[in-house]
């Protein structure tokens, strides 16, 4: 790599700053499973009990999921008896507050955290469903705007989201059926107990056929004055084949994610991937897959965007150090020239510091020649060893110089002259140019970093 840091300094910190929205794309990026697609497309079922209230759960490991169907991932259990507070319903799904032990997502670069505990939105984030039952997280929830305070209660395996507790407004979901809103279960006094028949949950991907468990733990249920009864089911259509043929492209697709994710951030190509995705975002068989592909294709379009982006800093790198060697280069091939000894001003104008070669941290003491009219530097001076020359007596008069050596500043563009003072020589400003003509006029150097004057400097100084 070249030494030249001034021309790529602020490539390095565009990279820096990009890198952490890298590491946060690999993770973005891990293969998901995605959401299982419905097992039938029958009529809806009646909705359950409409509005608030108050449930109670009526079997155990009873699934609370983050959307009003069974195909979205489940959260967490309940047993029965467990009280849950019911803000609506749909189609036979309750709308729950979320229970003890359920937990949100955010991701955390939209989180600036102020304690082990709490942290403060940044910006307009997105709060998904967290599940303890598996690492998926696609269910949408609510969304904080900035400055939004969080309790944070832990991180995802992976690192790229907080766990938090349910902001206000996040909900989860449960189905009818499986819920008590008639207060029997807590007025006997069974709230909590587990000693009631099992009705076994629906598992993700499954539906409750008739004769399957589920149904058959209803039916054992004794009767009696106060039994509660369940909701009859609506006998569900046979499992279509675009389903079947949906979720194979959803698998095929998601292995080829994966192995997209494995290669160089830079080989990357994710655009034939976003064009198989796009025809389950036009035709899917079901609205949930539908949902599934226009978030990945987002997430691709993203990363695909990361990727352009990096790409084209990795060009202008390449570019700009070619550049810099080839600079270097010339430089390179550019010879010191020795100045003839005579009696003949070399440069003339006024001598000011030089905050560049100050003489300190192993620098060489040199003093600039400013031509006052252009306010420009001309050339460099230094004094030979044991000369008792002191430059300093001169400072706000116009002089000339008389050289013993000359060579070239190397570094700047075009380089300048460095001239080893023999003489130093107060000149009238009006009179003519007695510059020898073997002497190349210098021209001006770029500007020097400002440094304050000695006491006896003229204030004027440009450095």
């Amino acid at each position: 790599m070249s030494v030249y840091h001034g021309p790529v300094t602020w490539v390095v910190a565009v990279l820096l700053a990009v890198l952490p929205a890298v590491a946060w794309g690999q993770d973005a990026l891990e293969p998901e499973t995605g959401p299982a697609l419905p097992e039938a497309a029958g009529q809806p079922e009646a909705g359950g009990a409409a509005g608030a209230g108050v449930g109670h759960v009526r079997g155990n490991d009873v699934y609370v999921r983050s959307g009003s169907h069974q195909n979205y991932y489940p959260v967490t259990k309940l047993n029965r008896g467990d009280r849950i507070e019911i803000v609506g319903s749909e189609y036979g799904w309750l709308e729950i507050k979320p229970p003890a032990g359920a937990h949100s997502l955010i991701e955390k670069t939209y989180v600036d955290r102020v304690s082990d505990q709490s942290g403060v939105v940044n910006d307009v984030a997105q709060v998904y469903a967290g599940s303890n039952l598996n690492d998926r997280r696609y269910a949408k929830q609510v969304r904080l705007s900035k400055g939004s305070a969080v309790e944070i209660i832990g991180e995802t395996s992976d690192g790229a989201f907080y766990k938090i507790q349910p902001p206000a407004g996040a909900t989860l979901w449960i189905k009818g059926d499986l819920v008590d809103q008639t207060g029997r279960l807590a007025d006997a006094g069974q709230e909590g107990s587990p000693s009631g028949p099992r009705i076994e949950p629906v598992r993700p991907g499954e539906l409750a056929l008739p004769g399957s468990p589920t149904e058959a733990a209803l039916a054992t249920q004794p009767a009696g004055p106060d039994a509660v009864r369940p909701v009859p089911r609506v006998s569900p259509a046979p499992r279509r084949v675009d389903d079947d043929q949906d979720q194979m492209v959803i698998t095929a697709i998601e292995a080829e994610i994966a192995a997209e994710a494995a290669k160089p951030l830079g080989e990357r190509n994710y655009e034939p991937l976003i064009a198989k995705l796009q025809p389950l975002v036009e035709g899917a068989a079901d609205e949930t897959t539908q949902l599934y592909a226009q978030t990945r294709i987002r997430q691709l379009q993203d990363h695909a965007s990361l990727v352009a982006a990096l790409r084209e800093m990795r060009d202008l790198k390449e570019k700009t150090f070619d550049t810099a060697d080839a600079l270097a280069a010339a430089r390179a091939r550019i010879k010191a020239e020795e100045a003839i000894p005579g009696s003949d001003i070399v440069v003339r104008g006024e001598i000011h510091v030089s905050s560049l070669y100050s003489g300190v941290a192993g620098r060489p003491h040199r003093w600039r020649i400013v031509d006052p009219n252009r306010n420009a530097t001309t050339a460099y001076i230094e004094l030979p060893p044991g000369s008792p020359i002191d430059p300093v007596q001169y400072y706000g008069k116009y002089v000339g110089i008389r050289a013993s050596a000359r060579r070239m500043q190397q570094g700047t563009t075009p380089p300048l002259p460095i001239f080893t003072v023999q003489e130093i020589v107060v000149l009238d400003r009006q009179a003519p140019s007695q510059v020898s003509a073997s002497v190349e006029v210098p021209v001006a150097l770029p500007t020097e970093a400002v440094a304050e004057p000695p006491a006896t400097q003229p204030a004027t100084q440009t450095e």
